[in-house]
Order: C-alpha cells, then sequence, then structure tokens
C-alpha cells in the first residue's frame, strides 16, 4: 500500500466458476407406486452428493482449470507433521503459529478434523486426572474456538491410521457462486452407466440433475495450518 495513494495493490484472488454436477435415475415405478416422499428422498440424496463433493473438494481440490483449489493444495499454507498423538502440547503451538502470522480481519477462527480425533481430545487429561477439554467441548469449543468434525479429514488406512487438523481463519476462504443450486428432471435424458450410455425414455425412468457453478480459494494463505501425520 501506497500511503499517497487511494489504491492499494496486492496479490489478486481470481475466482472462475467451475461445474459440479450430480445426477440420479430412479424407475417411475418408484415415483408413481410409492409415497410423495420418495422422490424427496432421491432429491436430498443428490443433494447430500453434491454437499459432500464440495467438503471433499474444499479441502483437496487439485486447482486445475476444472477443479477449485482446496485448503491443502494451496500454495503457501503451512503443514506441520505432528507425527505422534494429538496433545494439549501440540495443539496450543498450532494456535500460536496462526496467532503470529500478519493477515487482515481476524475474525473467523476454528478447527475441522475427522471424527476420530474427537474422543483423543475429549478424553486428555492433565498431570492431576482432570479433564482438559470435555467442558469447552459440550459447547462446541477447542481451545475457546469453533470446531467441526468433517469425515472427508483423510485417515490412513494402515494400522497407525495417521490423520490430519486444520486449524485457521476461515473468513479467508473465499467462496464464489452463481445462480446457486440447479436441478432439473427429465424423462428423455441419457445418462452414462461405467462406459454405457442409458436412456432413460427406454428403460422407464426419471433422471434427477444437480449443477453447482463455484469456485474456491484461500485469500491469506498464512491464514491456515495444517498438522499432519496425526
Amino acid at each position: 500500500c501506497d500511503w499517497s495513494s487511494d489504491v492499494c495493490s496486492s496479490d489478486l484472488l481470481s475466482l472462475s466458476a467451475k461445474k459440479l454436477a450430480g445426477l440420479i435415475p430412479l424407475s417411475n415405478e418408484l415415483i408413481n407406486d410409492s409415497s410423495l416422499s420418495a422422490d424427496m428422498f432421491v432429491r436430498n440424496e443428490l443433494v447430500s452428493g453434491i454437499s459432500e463433493s464440495e467438503d471433499i473438494t474444499a479441502l483437496y481440490g487439485s486447482g486445475t482449470a476444472s477443479e477449485p483449489a482446496g485448503i491443502f493444495n494451496t500454495t503457501g499454507v503451512t503443514k506441520v507433521s505432528i507425527a505422534a498423538m494429538i496433545s494439549s502440547d501440540v495443539s496450543a503451538n498450532i494456535v500460536g503459529a496462526i496467532m503470529a502470522k500478519k493477515f487482515a480481519n481476524k475474525q473467523g477462527f476454528g478447527w475441522v478434523f475427522n471424527g476420530v480425533l474427537w474422543s483423543q481430545y475429549y478424553n486428555l487429561k492433565d498431570g492431576v486426572g482432570n479433564y482438559i477439554h470435555r467442558a469447552e467441548m459440550a459447547l462446541g469449543k477447542l481451545f475457546g474456538f469453533d470446531y467441526r468434525i468433517c469425515n472427508n479429514v483423510k485417515v490412513g488406512t494402515d494400522s497407525h491410521a495417521m490423520t490430519e487438523i486444520y486449524f485457521g481463519d476461515f473468513s479467508q476462504f473465499m467462496i464464489g457462486e452463481t445462480l446457486g443450486l440447479q436441478i432439473a428432471v427429465s424423462q428423455e435424458a441419457s445418462y452414462m452407466d461405467g462406459p454405457t450410455l442409458v436412456s432413460a425414455f427406454s428403460n422407464d425412468q426419471t433422471v434427477l440433475r444437480a449443477i453447482m457453478r463455484e469456485d474456491f480459494g484461500v485469500r491469506y494463505a498464512d491464514a491456515f495450518i495444517i498438522g499432519t501425520n496425526v
């Protein structure tokens, strides 16, 4: 920033809408012979699938021309290998690493981790056997900050079952969206079932399709830290 100018220049965050689509075919017998709640159940499943894909991409998106960049793959986001069981000291160091960073408008701090870590935090005790975090975790807090369980955070499949923990200012995670979720219904559409093109009309089916056009981006990479190998 130049004190003598009305313009402040910095690295620009460019968002470009990318298409996320989901599709579910269902038999017309299900629609015609069941209660009205059956097609609503399928619609909700479709929306849930879109939401889960958004979560996974927000964490691990590749940042290619067709996929937004997730936090893990954002250049400049700090990654620290914990290589141990989670502890209060390790977690405090994670918080401290972000607090020492310089970025604007710090207001949305929080944690994201897989449910496999919940019991480890919940059962942590101090030197005289008192539980450290149970009272605040009952209020949805950890070290005074909101936490969210996201089981799309990866967990290793070997005997160590290593996972990750995310901490940062989530107000610095930008979401650009156009038009919102759009759902279309067709009895004439075709769709791919693996390598096979299937006609909904020929098979007496109805196809539900959901489309989102959006992009994600981290405004300040310094606003996030990822503890790996937990």
